[in-house]
């Protein structure tokens, strides 16, 4: 079964494949030139398309039917909507409890890095990760100025570098 250690009856896909890529060790490094995180870019890719996953087969099945490069796969605005959609029903403290950190954290970085196009234009993912993400960190008082005005006040957009930041303030909790 594609779950993790905590969400064992989860039926959020992404949240699922968040836990699979962590029992995995799938590759989440945004510029790797060896593996270009094919695998856990296909399993987006696959949800973007609709598709929902039950268990490890299933997904290998489906996530093998995307070849070649990842960056030809095209993402319509559609597509976009339906993953922030998604993501919106998967609360990142599920994710950060089930998945290795910062793996998880990566995972979100190929997100925003992959959607960046969408980001600019919309920020869900923007709206949605920021403010859990602000959540999670327990010193409130020191987000950089430009970084919360990305995220309360839709100045910009989550880009995968500001992940840094958390992964900071997280690490020293």
């Amino acid at each position: 079964m594609i779950t993790g250690s905590i969400n064992k009856s989860s039926n959020n896909s992404f949240l699922l494949l968040c836990n699979y890529a962590s029992r995995k060790n799938l590759c989440w490094n945004i510029f790797c030139t060896t593996c270009g995180s094919h695998e856990f870019r296909s399993g987006i890719y696959a949800l973007m398309k609709g598709n929902h996953f039950t268990d490890d087969d299933q997904w290998l099945t489906l996530c093998k039917t995307y070849t070649g490069p990842w960056f030809e796969w095209p993402v319509s605005e559609t597509e976009y909507e339906k993953f922030s959609k998604l993501v919106q029903n998967c609360k990142l403290t599920d994710v950060a409890e089930s998945c290795k950190f910062p793996d998880w954290l990566g995972y979100l970085g190929i997100c925003l890095s992959w959607l960046e196009k969408w980001e600019q234009e919309e920020k869900h993912l923007t709206q949605i990760w920021g403010i859990q993400l602000m959540e999670l960190c327990q010193e409130k008082d020191s987000f950089p100025e430009d970084l919360l005005s990305k995220i309360e006040k839709r100045t910009g957009y989550l880009h995968y570098s500001d992940l840094a930041y958390f992964e900071s303030e997280l690490l020293h909790q």
